[in-house]
């Protein structure tokens, strides 16, 4: 046991590790409060002097003036100075232990490394005419020398993107790689020195913890706002627009259009998602969703390493679903018709042919794209998989031998 004049702390678990530390205050009669001040400032020199060993001791506590601060458990009390018995106590620190950030902190350590994307693509309007279409949304800065993550929605279609610095300094981008199945991508600028988000631990995350969203809600005008929530729930998943499943981080933390491919923040200042959705509607409030950091940290390498997403697997055909009504009136068997299969793709390969439709894969009966895709994405490149077919009014089998998906690469 350690004592410092009116102040002493002692390990509650018998040096076990995370112990906790008491602090308390003896009782103090009114004729030693002077002697006691001058005292306070011989424990305060102590103490600041065990904090400045923290790396080494893994000191787990900060006293200044008349304040205790706890730095693990996000705890913060004020030291009494009454004639009574007042108890703190702290976790430990230990090695990789990190120090919880005020959310003013956040945003000015995570900030800078949230920028602005602008986009411009062409489209062709009914009548033939061309028009041009801009668009905005979010990035977050993941290297010094100018890599950027965003959403592949953000990007997508984009003849020319822009990335604007929170200095207010625009850069023209160049598309790195992009992954519309988990709606990633990753840009590149000419820039150094830049300021650089922390990637955090994602599957570490709990309902009710803090959840930060910085990005440029509608805009330029609004960038680098800051909205404060909490972690509504982990593991959601949620159906995107194109029929695709994604398990999504959920936050009541203000998500707007402009927000898109901005960072969701945790209390110590790390990236723990990638804002890209919200439910909007009468009487809905308060529900974005937000990627994972750690579904998108393999994404990332793969897309700048790449350009695309080595190992996914894929059939290579184009699917139109056969309702049962539609198979009765037309004397067809239900499954999904074979519209189109791509030229050197793997059915074609295995001798899947146009017309051809499919009942079952994997010995599993299929109507829809979606299950089909799912029990495709059980499967790496080179796996192969069974598909059955009926053609001409007989069943035949087709060993298919998976092909890597390289359509969504990115020629620059």
């Amino acid at each position: 046991m350690s004592e410092y004049n009116d102040y002493k702390w002692y390990d509650e678990n018998n040096g076990e590790e995370n112990k906790n530390v008491h602090f308390y205050t003896e009782t103090v009669t009114e004729n030693k409060k002077e002697k006691r001040k001058n005292r306070m400032k011989n424990v305060a020199m102590v103490v600041m002097a065990a904090v400045m060993l923290t790396s080494v001791a893994t000191t787990g506590y900060v006293l200044y003036e008349d304040e205790i601060k706890g730095t693990v458990s996000n705890i913060e009390r004020k030291l009494s100075l009454s004639d009574k018995e007042t108890s703190f106590k702290f976790q430990q620190l230990t090695d990789g232990d990190k120090v919880p950030m005020s959310t003013v902190d956040i945003a000015t350590n995570v900030g800078p490394a949230v920028v602005g994307i602008s986009t411009s693509a062409q489209y062709m309007s009914f009548f033939g005419q061309m028009y041009e279409q801009e668009g905005s949304g979010s990035g977050i800065i993941i290297s010094s020398d100018g890599y950027i993550v965003t959403n592949n929605h953000v990007v997508e279609g984009a003849k020319s993107i822009s990335v604007i610095l929170n200095t207010g300094e625009e850069h023209s981008a160049t598309l790195v790689g992009t992954d519309a199945k988990t709606d990633l991508a990753v840009l590149k600028i000419s820039a150094s020195d830049l300021t650089v988000a922390t990637l955090g631990d994602s599957s570490v995350c709990s309902a009710g913890e803090l959840a930060v969203a910085i990005g440029n809600p509608l805009g330029q005008e609004l960038a680098g706002t800051v909205t404060v929530g909490d972690i509504s729930a982990v593991n959601r998943s949620i159906q995107a627009d194109d029929g695709t499943n994604m398990i999504l981080l959920q936050t009541d933390a203000a998500i707007n259009p402009g927000n898109s491919g901005g960072a969701l923040v945790n209390g110590y200042g790390e990236i723990i998602g990638i804002n890209t959705m919200k439910f909007s509607g009468n009487g809905v409030e308060g529900i974005g969703f937000a990627i994972p950091v750690n579904t998108a940290k393999p994404i990332i390498a793969d897309l700048i390493a790449n350009g695309y997403v080595k190992g996914r697997p894929l059939i290579g055909l184009s699917l139109r679903e056969i309702s049962p009504e539609l198979a009765a009136v037309n004397d067809m068997p239900a499954g999904l018709y074979v519209a189109d299969v791509s030229k050197g793709g793997a059915a074609e390969k295995a001798g899947i042919r146009k017309g051809d439709i499919i009942v079952a894969v994997q010995d599993k009966i299929v109507e829809s794209a979606k299950e089909v895709n799912e029990i495709r994405d059980k499967y790496a490149a080179g796996d192969t998989i069974k598909i059955e077919v009926s053609r001409d009014g007989q069943k035949k089998q087709f060993s298919v031998i998976l092909q890597e998906d390289t359509t969504s690469r990115v020629s620059n």
